[in-house]
Protein backbone atom coordinates (compact mmCIF):
# COMPACT_ATOMS: atom_id res chain seq x y z
CA UNK A 1 0.00 0.00 0.00
CA UNK A 2 1.48 3.26 -0.65
CA UNK A 3 1.71 5.72 2.27
CA UNK A 4 -0.37 8.35 2.91
CA UNK A 5 -2.80 9.63 5.49
CA UNK A 6 -5.46 7.14 6.47
CA UNK A 7 -8.75 10.05 7.38
CA UNK A 8 -11.14 8.19 10.04
CA UNK A 9 -14.29 9.62 10.46
CA UNK A 10 -15.79 7.82 14.08
CA UNK A 11 -12.38 7.12 14.73
CA UNK A 12 -12.96 8.01 18.34
CA UNK A 13 -15.79 5.19 19.05
CA UNK A 14 -15.90 1.56 19.60
CA UNK A 15 -14.65 -0.42 16.82
CA UNK A 16 -12.74 2.92 15.03
CA UNK A 17 -10.67 3.60 18.61
CA UNK A 18 -9.54 0.37 18.52
CA UNK A 19 -8.39 0.52 14.95
CA UNK A 20 -6.88 3.77 14.97
CA UNK A 21 -4.64 2.58 17.77
CA UNK A 22 -3.43 -0.82 15.93
CA UNK A 23 -2.87 1.30 12.87
CA UNK A 24 -0.76 3.98 14.87
CA UNK A 25 1.50 1.92 16.61
CA UNK A 26 2.05 -0.06 13.02
CA UNK A 27 3.49 3.88 12.16
CA UNK A 28 0.58 4.73 9.96
CA UNK A 29 -0.79 8.09 9.62
CA UNK A 30 -3.94 8.44 11.17
CA UNK A 31 -6.24 11.63 11.17
CA UNK A 32 -9.39 10.87 13.15
CA UNK A 33 -12.74 12.94 12.51
CA UNK A 34 -15.70 13.18 15.04
CA UNK A 35 -18.48 15.76 15.17
CA UNK A 36 -18.60 16.47 18.87
CA UNK A 37 -14.89 16.78 19.54
CA UNK A 38 -12.65 14.24 20.74
CA UNK A 39 -10.82 13.38 17.19
CA UNK A 40 -8.27 15.25 16.09
CA UNK A 41 -10.50 16.76 13.64
CA UNK A 42 -14.20 18.21 14.53
CA UNK A 43 -16.24 18.42 11.31
CA UNK A 44 -19.96 17.70 11.05
CA UNK A 45 -19.71 14.77 7.90
CA UNK A 46 -23.61 15.14 7.16
CA UNK A 47 -22.49 18.56 5.55
CA UNK A 48 -21.20 17.95 2.08
CA UNK A 49 -19.22 21.21 2.14
CA UNK A 50 -17.85 20.67 5.91
CA UNK A 51 -16.47 17.20 3.83
CA UNK A 52 -15.30 18.49 0.82
CA UNK A 53 -13.11 21.06 3.62
CA UNK A 54 -11.56 17.96 5.53
CA UNK A 55 -10.79 16.37 2.29
CA UNK A 56 -9.03 19.58 1.16
CA UNK A 57 -6.99 20.01 4.47
CA UNK A 58 -5.86 16.40 5.02
CA UNK A 59 -5.32 15.10 1.41
CA UNK A 60 -6.28 11.68 2.43
CA UNK A 61 -4.48 8.46 0.41
CA UNK A 62 -7.01 6.49 2.15
CA UNK A 63 -10.64 6.73 4.08
CA UNK A 64 -11.89 4.14 6.18
CA UNK A 65 -15.93 5.41 7.76
CA UNK A 66 -16.65 3.60 11.14
CA UNK A 67 -19.24 7.14 11.77
CA UNK A 68 -23.01 6.07 12.21
CA UNK A 69 -25.66 6.29 14.70
CA UNK A 70 -25.47 2.45 15.81
CA UNK A 71 -28.47 3.13 18.74
CA UNK A 72 -31.41 1.46 18.00
CA UNK A 73 -33.98 3.11 19.92
CA UNK A 74 -32.74 6.66 18.64
CA UNK A 75 -32.93 5.60 14.95
CA UNK A 76 -36.45 4.55 15.43
CA UNK A 77 -37.43 7.92 17.31
CA UNK A 78 -35.01 10.35 15.20
CA UNK A 79 -35.33 8.58 11.53
CA UNK A 80 -34.14 11.61 10.05
CA UNK A 81 -30.84 11.98 12.01
CA UNK A 82 -30.71 8.17 11.35
CA UNK A 83 -30.65 8.52 7.68
CA UNK A 84 -28.00 11.42 7.77
CA UNK A 85 -25.44 9.82 9.60
CA UNK A 86 -25.77 6.69 8.28
CA UNK A 87 -26.19 7.41 4.95
CA UNK A 88 -26.13 10.52 4.18
CA UNK A 89 -22.51 10.98 5.84
CA UNK A 90 -21.58 8.01 3.51
CA UNK A 91 -22.91 9.56 0.22
CA UNK A 92 -21.00 12.57 1.17
CA UNK A 93 -17.44 10.85 1.68
CA UNK A 94 -17.95 9.23 -2.09
CA UNK A 95 -19.11 12.66 -3.56
CA UNK A 96 -15.58 14.24 -1.67
CA UNK A 97 -13.41 11.98 -2.05
CA UNK A 98 -10.08 13.06 -3.53
CA UNK A 99 -8.92 11.29 -6.92
CA UNK A 100 -7.44 8.23 -6.66
CA UNK A 101 -8.06 7.99 -2.49
CA UNK A 102 -9.54 4.45 -1.38
CA UNK A 103 -12.67 4.48 0.24
CA UNK A 104 -13.82 1.79 2.67
CA UNK A 105 -17.30 2.15 4.41
CA UNK A 106 -18.23 0.04 7.68
CA UNK A 107 -21.84 -1.15 7.71
CA UNK A 108 -23.30 -3.89 10.04
CA UNK A 109 -24.56 -7.55 10.13
CA UNK A 110 -28.54 -5.93 11.18
CA UNK A 111 -29.78 -5.90 7.98
CA UNK A 112 -30.26 -9.42 8.19
CA UNK A 113 -32.78 -11.47 9.85
CA UNK A 114 -33.45 -14.59 7.22
CA UNK A 115 -32.58 -18.06 9.35
CA UNK A 116 -29.52 -19.44 8.12
CA UNK A 117 -26.64 -18.09 6.84
CA UNK A 118 -27.23 -14.96 5.09
CA UNK A 119 -25.54 -13.81 1.13
CA UNK A 120 -25.16 -10.39 0.51
CA UNK A 121 -28.21 -9.89 -1.19
CA UNK A 122 -30.45 -11.51 1.67
CA UNK A 123 -31.57 -8.25 3.15
CA UNK A 124 -34.56 -7.67 5.71
CA UNK A 125 -35.00 -4.46 7.04
CA UNK A 126 -36.66 -5.30 10.30
CA UNK A 127 -36.16 -1.32 11.71
CA UNK A 128 -35.10 2.13 10.54
CA UNK A 129 -31.23 1.17 11.71
CA UNK A 130 -31.03 -1.51 9.37
CA UNK A 131 -32.73 0.92 6.71
CA UNK A 132 -30.78 3.86 6.88
CA UNK A 133 -27.65 1.67 7.11
CA UNK A 134 -28.22 -0.30 3.86
CA UNK A 135 -29.09 2.97 2.15
CA UNK A 136 -25.56 3.75 3.21
CA UNK A 137 -24.15 0.58 2.26
CA UNK A 138 -25.72 1.00 -1.58
CA UNK A 139 -24.45 5.08 -1.43
CA UNK A 140 -20.80 4.33 -0.80
CA UNK A 141 -20.76 1.32 -3.02
CA UNK A 142 -22.39 3.68 -5.70
CA UNK A 143 -18.97 5.77 -4.84
CA UNK A 144 -16.34 2.84 -5.22
CA UNK A 145 -16.32 2.16 -1.53
CA UNK A 146 -15.75 -1.53 -0.01
CA UNK A 147 -18.77 -1.51 1.75
CA UNK A 148 -17.51 -4.70 5.17
CA UNK A 149 -20.65 -5.62 6.83
CA UNK A 150 -19.51 -7.16 10.28
CA UNK A 151 -20.58 -7.52 14.09
CA UNK A 152 -17.43 -7.06 16.96
CA UNK A 153 -16.56 -8.19 19.95
CA UNK A 154 -13.34 -8.11 22.25
CA UNK A 155 -12.25 -6.30 24.68
CA UNK A 156 -12.91 -2.66 24.34
CA UNK A 157 -9.59 0.07 24.85
CA UNK A 158 -11.97 2.92 24.60
CA UNK A 159 -12.05 3.67 28.28
CA UNK A 160 -15.49 5.56 27.56
CA UNK A 161 -17.16 2.60 25.82
CA UNK A 162 -17.22 -0.99 26.77
CA UNK A 163 -18.56 -4.18 24.70
CA UNK A 164 -20.35 -7.22 24.55
CA UNK A 165 -17.52 -9.60 26.06
CA UNK A 166 -16.53 -6.37 28.47
CA UNK A 167 -20.34 -6.65 29.61
CA UNK A 168 -20.33 -10.52 30.36
CA UNK A 169 -17.07 -10.97 32.00
CA UNK A 170 -17.33 -8.10 34.15
CA UNK A 171 -20.22 -9.74 35.23
CA UNK A 172 -18.90 -12.99 36.26
CA UNK A 173 -15.76 -11.73 37.76
CA UNK A 174 -18.57 -10.06 39.84
CA UNK A 175 -21.13 -12.50 40.22
CA UNK A 176 -23.76 -10.36 38.91
CA UNK A 177 -27.05 -11.81 36.95
CA UNK A 178 -27.38 -11.72 33.16
CA UNK A 179 -29.01 -12.83 30.88
CA UNK A 180 -27.38 -14.17 27.44
CA UNK A 181 -29.59 -14.66 24.76
CA UNK A 182 -29.42 -18.02 23.20
CA UNK A 183 -31.78 -17.14 19.87
CA UNK A 184 -29.20 -14.30 18.54
CA UNK A 185 -27.23 -15.57 16.33
CA UNK A 186 -24.29 -13.48 14.88
CA UNK A 187 -20.69 -13.96 13.26
CA UNK A 188 -18.36 -11.66 15.04
CA UNK A 189 -14.65 -10.65 14.44
CA UNK A 190 -12.88 -9.56 17.23
CA UNK A 191 -11.24 -5.94 17.45
CA UNK A 192 -7.84 -6.58 16.52
CA UNK A 193 -8.89 -9.03 13.64
CA UNK A 194 -11.03 -5.91 12.07
CA UNK A 195 -7.94 -3.60 12.73
CA UNK A 196 -5.74 -5.69 10.44
CA UNK A 197 -7.89 -7.52 7.61
CA UNK A 198 -9.29 -3.67 7.11
CA UNK A 199 -5.48 -2.42 6.03
CA UNK A 200 -5.02 -5.42 4.28
CA UNK A 201 -8.30 -4.49 2.49
CA UNK A 202 -7.13 -1.19 1.61
CA UNK A 203 -3.81 -2.45 -0.06
CA UNK A 204 -5.86 -4.12 -2.13
CA UNK A 205 -8.90 -2.59 -2.56
CA UNK A 206 -12.23 -4.12 -4.54
CA UNK A 207 -15.46 -1.92 -5.16
CA UNK A 208 -18.51 -3.89 -3.36
CA UNK A 209 -20.43 -5.03 -0.33
CA UNK A 210 -19.22 -7.79 1.56
CA UNK A 211 -19.86 -9.71 4.35
CA UNK A 212 -17.34 -9.32 7.07
CA UNK A 213 -17.13 -12.09 9.80
CA UNK A 214 -16.04 -15.10 11.13
CA UNK A 215 -16.84 -18.64 9.56
CA UNK A 216 -19.54 -20.71 11.29
CA UNK A 217 -21.27 -18.13 13.72
CA UNK A 218 -22.88 -18.90 17.31
CA UNK A 219 -25.41 -17.10 19.97
CA UNK A 220 -24.80 -14.97 21.56
CA UNK A 221 -25.01 -17.14 24.84
CA UNK A 222 -22.53 -19.65 23.32
CA UNK A 223 -20.41 -17.35 22.83
CA UNK A 224 -20.64 -15.55 26.17
CA UNK A 225 -20.47 -18.32 28.17
CA UNK A 226 -17.67 -20.08 26.00
CA UNK A 227 -15.07 -16.93 26.67
CA UNK A 228 -16.25 -17.16 30.38
CA UNK A 229 -15.57 -21.03 30.62
CA UNK A 230 -11.85 -20.49 28.27
CA UNK A 231 -11.11 -17.63 31.16
CA UNK A 232 -11.85 -20.06 34.18
CA UNK A 233 -14.58 -17.67 35.54
CA UNK A 234 -17.56 -18.78 36.80
CA UNK A 235 -20.59 -19.06 35.47
CA UNK A 236 -23.16 -19.30 38.08
CA UNK A 237 -24.90 -15.87 37.81
CA UNK A 238 -25.19 -16.37 33.94
CA UNK A 239 -28.61 -17.59 32.28
CA UNK A 240 -29.61 -18.83 29.06
CA UNK A 241 -32.30 -16.56 27.82
CA UNK A 242 -34.81 -15.75 24.20
CA UNK A 243 -35.44 -12.69 23.04
CA UNK A 244 -38.20 -14.91 21.16
CA UNK A 245 -41.20 -12.72 19.88
CA UNK A 246 -39.67 -9.32 21.12
CA UNK A 247 -42.83 -8.63 22.91
CA UNK A 248 -42.67 -5.28 24.87
CA UNK A 249 -39.59 -4.27 23.16
CA UNK A 250 -39.92 -0.52 21.23
CA UNK A 251 -37.98 -1.63 18.10
CA UNK A 252 -37.91 -4.93 16.62
CA UNK A 253 -34.78 -6.44 16.32
CA UNK A 254 -33.01 -9.72 14.20
CA UNK A 255 -32.54 -13.16 15.67
CA UNK A 256 -30.19 -14.70 13.06
CA UNK A 257 -27.36 -12.48 11.53
CA UNK A 258 -25.38 -14.84 10.79
CA UNK A 259 -23.08 -14.51 7.13
CA UNK A 260 -22.05 -16.39 4.69
CA UNK A 261 -18.70 -14.12 4.11
CA UNK A 262 -17.44 -16.78 0.94
CA UNK A 263 -17.42 -13.93 -1.49
CA UNK A 264 -14.83 -11.64 0.91
CA UNK A 265 -12.94 -14.57 0.74
CA UNK A 266 -12.79 -15.67 -2.94
CA UNK A 267 -12.52 -11.43 -3.54
CA UNK A 268 -9.49 -10.85 -1.44
CA UNK A 269 -7.69 -14.35 -0.95
CA UNK A 270 -8.34 -14.49 2.72
CA UNK A 271 -9.05 -16.61 4.96
CA UNK A 272 -11.70 -15.72 7.54
CA UNK A 273 -10.97 -17.49 10.82
CA UNK A 274 -14.08 -19.26 12.61
CA UNK A 275 -15.89 -18.60 15.23
CA UNK A 276 -13.98 -20.35 17.88
CA UNK A 277 -10.60 -18.89 16.93
CA UNK A 278 -11.91 -15.82 17.32
CA UNK A 279 -13.31 -16.81 20.78
CA UNK A 280 -9.78 -17.79 21.61
CA UNK A 281 -8.50 -14.99 20.41
CA UNK A 282 -10.54 -12.43 22.62
CA UNK A 283 -9.87 -14.81 25.73
CA UNK A 284 -6.39 -14.54 25.27
CA UNK A 285 -6.71 -11.19 25.28
CA UNK A 286 -8.34 -10.78 28.23
CA UNK A 287 -6.40 -13.12 29.98
CA UNK A 288 -3.08 -10.95 28.91
CA UNK A 289 -4.65 -8.03 30.83
CA UNK A 290 -5.50 -9.97 33.63
CA UNK A 291 -9.44 -10.56 33.38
Amino acid sequence: MASGTILVPGGTGLVGSHAVRRWRTEGRKVVTVSSSGGGDMTADFTDLDAVRDAMARVGPSDVVNFAALANVDRCEREPDLAHALNCDLARNIGIALPRGARFVHISTDMVYASAGMSHETDVDLLNIYARSKYAGDLAARDHGATVLRLNVFGRSTNPDRSSFSDWVIDAARNGRSIGLYDDVLISPLSFGTIADLIMRVVADPRPGIFNFGSAGGASKAAIGLGLVQMLGLSADGISRTRLGAQEGLPVKRPLDMRMDCGMFGETFGIRLPTTLEEMEKVAGEYQHHGA
